[in-house]
Order: C-alpha cells, then sequence, then structure tokens
C-alpha cells in the first residue's frame, strides 16, 4: 500500500485533500513449462526407434559373422531367432562372468581369511618366544645379581660392577634409585646444615656469654689458660665419641670386603 496527497488549486486557495490509499498489484510471475511440439515428439521417437534398429541389426550382424552362409544358400533362419541367439549368448556370458567374479571373490576371502589366520598364529608364537626370552633372562638375570651380592656384598655391589663386564640393569636400576636417594638426602642435609648453623650460632652465644661469667673476675693470662683448658676438653669429649666408631665401621667393611673376595675367588679357581 502506498499513500499520496493530491493538492487541488481553485479561487487563490490552495486546498490540501486527505490521504487516499491506493493499492498496489503484485504481479506473480508463473513459469509454465513449455511441451514439446509434435515435431519433436516425432524426432525423439526416431530417433529411438533408431537406437532400437541399430542395436538389433548389431545382434544380426554377429549371428551372421558367426554362421556365414555357404556360397549360394538361402538364409532360412529368421531375424528374432537370430536375435534370441545372441541375447541368449550374451546372458550365457554375463553369467559365466559373473559366477567367475563369485569364485574369484571366494578365492580372494579365503586367501584373506588364511592370511590373517597366519599372521595371527605368527603374533602369538612371537610373543610366546617374547614371553620365554623374558623369563630366561629375568632367570639369568637373577642369579648373576645373586653372584655379584657374593662377591661384592649387598650393599655396593652394585656400585662395584659400574662401567665392567659384569654391569647389568638392575644394577643400573638400584644406581638410579641411589643417586635419587643421595639427592633429597643432599636437599635434607642442606635443610639440616641451615638449621645446625642457626643452633649452633645460638650455642656460640651461650658459650661466649657462660665463659665471660667464668672468667669475669680472672687477669688475662688466668683467662686465656682457663679457655684453653676448657676447649680442649670439649674437643676430647667429641673424639672419644666420634672416631671410635668411624674407625670401627671402616675397617670392618675392610675385613668383610676381603673375606667375602677370598671366599668368591676360591669357589670359582676350583671349577
Amino acid at each position: 500500500m502506498s499513500t499520496e496527497w493530491t493538492i487541488v488549486t481553485g479561487n487563490k486557495r490552495n486546498v490540501k485533500i486527505a490521504k487516499q490509499p491506493v493499492a498496489v498489484v503484485e504481479q506473480k510471475v508463473e513459469v509454465r513449462q513449455v511441451r514439446p511440439t509434435r515435431e519433436e515428439k516425432i524426432q525423439k521417437e526416431n530417433e529411438r526407434r533408431q537406437k532400437w534398429e541399430q542395436r538389433r541389426q548389431k545382434k544380426i550382424d554377429e549371428y551372421n559373422a558367426e554362421f556365414p552362409l555357404l556360397p549360394g544358400s538361402k538364409d532360412l533362419v529368421p531375424d528374432p531367432k537370430k536375435i534370441a541367439y545372441i541375447d541368449a549368448k550374451i546372458a550365457a556370458r554375463k553369467e559365466a562372468n559373473h559366477k567367475a567374479y563369485l569364485e574369484r571373490e571366494t578365492r580372494r576371502q579365503e586367501k584373506a581369511k588364511r592370511e590373517a589366520e597366519k599372521a595371527k598364529r605368527e603374533a602369538e608364537i612371537a610373543e610366546a618366544e617374547a614371553k620365554r626370552q623374558a623369563e630366561l633372562y629375568k632367570i639369568a638375570e637373577e642369579q648373576h645379581v645373586k653372584d655379584m651380592i657374593e662377591k661384592w656384598g649387598s650393599h655396593r655391589w652394585y656400585r662395584c660392577v659400574e662401567y665392567s663386564d659384569d654391569d647389568c640393569d638392575t644394577a643400573e636400576r638400584l644406581r638410579d634409585e641411589e643417586e635419587e636417594r643421595e639427592w633429597r638426602m643432599e636437599q635434607y642435609l642442606r635443610e639440616q646444615e641451615e638449621e645446625e648453623e642457626r643452633r649452633e650460632a645460638i650455642r656460640q652465644a651461650e658459650k661466649e656469654k657462660y665463659i665471660a661469667e667464668q672468667t669475669a673476675n680472672m687477669s688475662e693470662i688466668e683467662k686465656e689458660r682457663w679457655i684453653w683448658d676448657y676447649e680442649y676438653e670439649e674437643m676430647r669429649i667429641l673424639d672419644d665419641q666420634v672416631f671410635p666408631y668411624w674407625d670401627s665401621v671402616y675397617y670392618d667393611n675392610m675385613r668383610q670386603d676381603k673375606e667375602r673376595l677370598d671366599r668368591w675367588n676360591a669357589k670359582h679357581e676350583k671349577k
């Protein structure tokens, strides 16, 4: 819908007339199907018939080529029979081709099945062999570890065989675990050292306070002598507690190593 104003002029006055709606007619475009003309229908039918005749004649020619007439003889076989013979021949050939295809497909599926079963058997054999090899390796590894423990001791054998012909996976794993423990221990000791330094600073301050209190009324010579005696006694007590223990540990380890190696060498020299 659209609107417009109409201006009417009369008697020297302009008069406005109210809006008047104007209908807009929408035009619809209809798509009409164009029917073929009679000539086009006839032409299309002639083309279809021509193709049919060509196929028909091709079959007749194929029959005549397969069964040529003798010179001077008359063709007694009607065209419909020739066409029927060729159709039957084509049908038989299609049937034979289809049968051959089915046979090939059956052989292909059987071959694929045999190959799948063969691959499955080979995989099972390989898995069983891998499992057997793993078991043999495990047994040999366990025996080797026992021998190395007997030779070097349970606490250090994996370190003694490093970079030698006696090295093995178990030894490498134990070394890695030990290095991990050592790293964690270093972290712990660093923290402990920091804590010990803090406590030592407190003890040192208390020690200096104690010395100052004990030597408050002494002369310088007396003070020096008293401090020397005090520190000497402190060091002696510490030595008596620490050094004998580590000496015993060291010599005991040396003795055990010698006895163990003597037993190992004697055992293998007999063999």
